[in-house]
């Protein structure tokens, strides 16, 4: 498989592998070199027992240890090589999954946790623990070792080795569950501080922060709980390794002695035997204190398989033309399903919504507070998609595929505006290689350039979290030359005035002006009804239905009759809050 034959993002991991498996056979060559040279001591020691103390030669000593010297720098030099291979190999592979991972998580996962399995799968790569696994093919060549020296000497190493190997399994199997119901629980914790931090303002100034500690800490606390006692368990395994490693030396060394009193074998081969024998353990103890790297790694492979395989699933189709920005909606409902004390629970956000609004026209959206107008956007945006129903563009229908396809020519700005760590030119042109051109375009037309300008380094001041403090204002402002970017056929405004001052609000009219004139579609939800009042359609939402729709003009003459001389009975609001909201704007 090549790169350029890749199609999917499952094939695209399965590619990553296959060089990272063609990439890790140097790294075995290495292994094979690097254990043969950890011979030097144990037959170095052989040799100075058996010869040259018998001899009394110095030259035969200078000569051993000149050899031993040369072989010990020469393993080092080989160990540090493969060393930094497995570090490269790793890196290879973040490198070409790292792009893919981060916008599939950006586009179908309400986490990041691919990213950190991801993190997890390279951190594997690279860690001792996967030299140890190198390591392990050799163990038979040592013991064979062993067994030329004396059959007896081979059979306390082969005893020791498959022991300390009933150890290893016993281990995966009594900490494999506990360690990934930890893991889940951790994942479940750090996710809710993710999502508290979003909301930091409120947390703050609401005085939330302490029980949402609390609330952290349970679910910190029983992740914690689970590891707690898989690490109990690997701890004793690992510690009873460590002893049995420790007695068959003492035991080698044992017998050695009396294999020499009896004059079969020599303290060279005692001496040698023990070195040679803690070698060939040492990759099976050092598994065993390692286990929970690979636990990590197979559980983040698999979880990673999983996510790649589903979000392929959905990848786009064939690539359709530039959207005129017509929008369709016909019986379109959306519920939420929480999980209560009582079981789950499901809650209607939208019902039965219809409504036809042809390209190049705009609609205002009014409702109080939780009728249903953002739950309405996010399924024109496919943000969310309908439990029944269809919402269509330019006569597709809204998919995930469709989304991703359309999502360039889409503008979008938010009741909460966020802005990212960057510049503000990157954020208006949403961290694409846009010309300077297309982004002052964006600023102008939303009437934000003077405020950019007046800006320590303009549109290079970097903004965001850790950027430069901006206002309610000022962050509305980029928000909205960020929607306005690139010419979109169809914008959604969520409030687009609420921060804005009464020099901000002309500008926001004019480029409302400005886009009519280019024929792009415009969806606005604002409180205050004057905002909407030149919009060629107006939407009243109450309980989640679509109450009242119908041009803007028509439609606000007869809602601010009295309720007997309303021209349409049967779509007449019900009391709600959105007569009030008209009456209280002094709209009336």
């Amino acid at each position: 498989m090549d790169v350029n034959t890749v199609k999917t993002s499952p094939e695209q991991l399965r590619w990553a592998l296959s060089r990272v498996r063609r990439s890790l056979l140097p790294v075995f060559a290495f292994s094979l070199v690097v254990n043969v040279l950890l011979l030097t001591a144990p037959l170095f020691m052989l040799q100075v027992y058996d010869r040259v103390l018998l001899s009394g030669s110095r030259e035969t000593l200078a000569f051993l240890f000149g050899v031993a010297i040369f072989a010990l720098l020469t393993l080092g030099l080989i160990d540090s090589i493969r060393q930094r291979l497995l570090v490269r190999i790793a890196n290879r592979f973040d490198d070409d999954m790292s792009r893919l991972i981060v916008a599939e998580t950006l586009r179908f996962s309400p986490s990041s946790q691919p990213v950190h399995d991801l993190n997890t799968i390279r951190a594997f790569i690279s860690s001792p623990f996967t030299l140890a696994l190198f390591d392990a093919p050799w163990i038979p060549l040592f013991l064979g070792l062993v067994y030329v020296l004396h059959p007896l000497l081979g059979h306390l190493g082969l005893a020791g080795a498959l022991l300390l190997l009933g150890l290893a399994v016993i281990n995966e199997m009594i900490s494999r569950t506990v360690y990934r119901q930890g893991n889940v629980a951790l994942g479940q914790a750090a996710g809710f501080v993710e999502h508290s931090t979003r909301n930091r303002e409120a947390v703050l100034g609401m005085g939330m922060a302490p029980a949402l500690a609390r609330i952290w800490r349970l679910k910190q606390g029983a992740g914690l709980s689970s590891l707690t006692v898989a690490a109990e368990r690997n701890a004793r395994l690992s510690t009873f390794a460590k002893v049995v490693r420790q007695f068959l030396q003492i035991a080698v060394l044992a017998v050695g002695a009396w294999l020499t009193m009896e004059h079969i074998t020599s303290a060279g081969v005692m001496i040698a035997a023990s070195i040679i024998i803690a070698r060939a353990l040492a990759p099976i103890e050092q598994s065993i204190q390692g286990w929970r790297t690979l636990v990590s790694a197979r559980q983040s492979l698999q979880s990673l398989k999983t996510f790649l395989h589903t979000a392929d699933s959905q990848s786009p189709g064939m690539k359709l033309p530039r959207p005129r920005g017509e929008l369709s909606i016909s019986q379109a409902s959306l519920s939420a399903t929480t999980l209560t004390p009582d079981g789950l629970s499901v809650r209607p956000l939208l019902t039965d919504v219809t409504l036809s609004l042809p390209a190049g026209s705009s609609m205002g959206i009014i409702g109080p507070s939780g009728a249903g107008k953002t739950s309405l956007v996010r399924l024109i945006l496919g943000v969310s998609f309908a439990n029944s129903g269809e919402v269509r563009i330019d006569g597709s229908e809204m998919s995930p595929q469709l989304r991703d396809q359309f999502a360039e020519f889409m503008g979008y700005l938010p009741q909460d505006v966020e802005l990212f760590d960057g510049s503000v030119a990157q954020n208006i042109a949403r961290f694409s290689d846009a010309e300077p051109e297309e982004i002052i375009e964006a600023a102008r037309l939303a009437g934000a350039e003077a405020m950019i300008l007046s800006l320590q380094a303009g549109y290079d001041t970097p903004i965001g979290p850790a950027g430069v403090p901006l206002s309610g204002g000022q962050k509305q402002r980029i928000g909205f030359a960020r929607a306005l970017f690139g010419r979109p056929a169809l914008v959604v405004l969520d409030e687009p005035t609420s921060s804005l001052d009464a020099e901000g609000q002309q500008a926001f009219q004019a480029a409302l002006a400005t886009l009519k004139s280019r024929g792009t579609t415009v969806i606005t939800i604002s409180h205050q009804v004057h905002h909407l009042s030149r919009c060629d359609f107006l939407a009243v939402m109450a309980n989640g239905r679509l109450e009242r729709f119908g041009p803007t003009s028509s439609l606000l003459a007869d809602m601010i009759k009295p309720e007997s001389q309303r021209r349409s009975a049967p779509v007449i609001i019900r009391k709600s809050a959105a007569v009030v909201n008209l009456r209280e704007s002094g709209d009336e």
